[in-house]
């Protein structure tokens, strides 16, 4: 007995498109067939906003057609380099993909044998379904039963074809729940290096739909596995087998991982790790890409130690990685148009991987109670609007290391010094640093006659530490201050 699919698939798609789909196809004398993604969607309990269908040919002349009848939409060429027959209409909370049968199918049958994986080739009838029919499953493939085992499956050559199914099966395991069988992860072991013929656009594209997914760490471990993450970074793969101190158990690949693995832990669920300012963190985590970028972050933090591995002078086989925060920051920056980093990506993963080290060179001092107000404008200002990232960010360096040279509290430490870094910075850092200055560089050339150059940054910033620690209260005081400083041997 075949499977039925109701009518009310398409419902969320508004009764004036559906319509005029179905005019186009009479009026061309073609079969519409939805198919994919909706298909399966449906089957998962799942809305779909995307309108996929197939039709035997002549995509863009039905989108133009449908645009017409419309009287709305914008048209979208998706014939690519190979010509293929597909189209799409872009219309304000829908989108219509249409595509004809592919490569050499002369029948729908043919055509779903064609496709990705097994799970999205199923269709149906379209015009039917928008008669409120209930229509028979069109399943060639057995596509429904591998839905209900939770199984992808590849079609033979589905990766030839195109390369980018490989990343497509990991964001659909991240994204539906899926799990690749054998087949296919061996599949992908043996052609990741096809990897590299994709567009990086495409690659970043899936790679994102899986780090804005809480499973980011799961699937890039099982890419790892596949020998794929590596083809994809190979800045990332010469971490692989590089040894660390005894503060660390795994090595830098390892670790890596891990600690992207934690950076999920403490986004799903900051207040098991940090004990005030959660609502705080919380908020941060909400801001558009913030999440992504963390991840990211936490995937490359370490990228530089490969290239700054050595020996402490004094202690013979004693490991060392000095700078590699600096190296792995500069890192980003020449790979970040490579592989497609917007420019507010890679601004703040480099900045957060450059300054990754810093709260444990301060932990020192607030283990010993020796932390400055100096300090922490430093680390203020070099982090600015992600002071809370760069904690979330050593919090997961952290929680991935069990070495046995570790200190059993540096998580406490590390919560501690931010509760006390970032009440500093909110109470008495922010409010000086958004408020209007008592001085500013004209000043310095009005009332010092000084010339303008590198000082003055120096000056000014040396004034709002001043106003920060109360020691200045008002413009007075300020002219007066500066007239002390520059006259100190401080002033360089």
């Amino acid at each position: 007995m075949s499977t039925l699919i109701q009518g009310d698939i398409v419902k969320g798609f508004p009764c004036y498109l559906l319509d005029a789909v179905n005019g186009v196809a009479e009026k061309l004398n073609v079969p519409v067939f939805l198919v994919g993604g909706i298909v399966r969607d449906y089957f998962l309990g799942l809305d779909s906003h995307d309108l996929d269908l197939v039709i035997p040919k002549g995509s863009e002349l039905f989108c133009q057609e449908l645009i017409k009848k419309l009287g709305a939409g914008a048209f979208v060429s998706l014939a690519g380099k190979k010509g293929e027959d597909t189209a799409r209409v872009v219309l304000d909370g829908a989108t219509v993909d249409v595509s004809g049968y592919r490569g050499q199918a002369q029948s729908l049958e043919q055509d779903l044998l064609l496709r990705d994986f097994t799970v999205n080739s199923m269709a149906a009838d379209f015009r039917s379904l928008v008669e409120q029919k209930d229509v028979p499953l069109i399943d060639p493939a057995g596509g429904l039963e591998d839905i209900k085992k939770g199984r992808l499956k590849f079609f033979a050559g589905a990766v030839d074809d195109d390369p980018l199914r490989m990343l497509r099966g990991f964001r659909l395991q991240a994204t539906l729940g899926f799990a690749l069988d054998d087949d296919a992860r061996k599949e992908i072991a043996l052609k990741k290096s096809a990897i590299n013929l994709v567009s990086w656009e495409r690659r970043m594209a899936e790679l994102h739909a899986i780090l804005e997914t809480d499973k980011g760490a799961k699937e890039f471990g099982e890419m790892a596995a596949c020998g794929l993450l590596q083809e994809l970074f190979p800045n990332l793969a010469v971490c692989e087998g590089v040894e660390q101190p005894d503060f660390h158990h795994l090595d830098v690949f390892e670790h890596c991982l891990e600690t992207l693995a934690c950076m999920e832990r403490l986004i799903a669920d900051p207040a098991s790790f940090f004990t005030g300012y959660v609502e705080d963190i919380k908020s941060y985590l909400g801001e558009k890409n913030i999440r992504v970028r963390l991840k990211w972050a936490a995937l490359f933090h370490d990228i530089g130690k490969p290239s700054t591995k050595g020996e402490h002078e004094h202690e013979a086989g004693r490991l060392t990685f000095h700078q590699h925060d600096f190296v792995g920051s500069r890192m980003i920056d020449e790979m970040s148009g490579q592989i497609r980093f917007s420019r507010d990506d890679a601004k703040m993963i480099s900045e957060l991987i450059n300054q990754h080290m810093h709260p444990f060179h301060l932990s020192n001092l607030y283990r010993e109670d020796l932390l400055t107000t100096r300090a922490v404008v430093r680390l203020a200002r070099k982090t600015g609007a992600n002071l809370i990232g760069l904690f979330l960010l050593a919090m997961s360096d952290s929680l991935a290391s069990h070495g046995r040279l570790k200190p059993e509290t540096m998580e406490q430490e590390l919560d501690g010094l931010f509760q006390q870094v970032y009440s500093q910075y909110i109470q008495s850092i922010m409010p000086v640093q958004k408020s209007e200055k008592f001085l500013d560089g004209h000043d310095l050339v009005t009332h010092f006659a000084l010339e303008p150059g590198p000082d003055f940054k120096q000056i000014l910033d040396e004034l709002e530490l001043a106003v920060i620690e109360k020691k200045v209260k008002n413009r007075t005081e300020a002219l007066s201050w500066v007239s002390q400083y520059i006259k100190s041997d401080k002033c360089v």
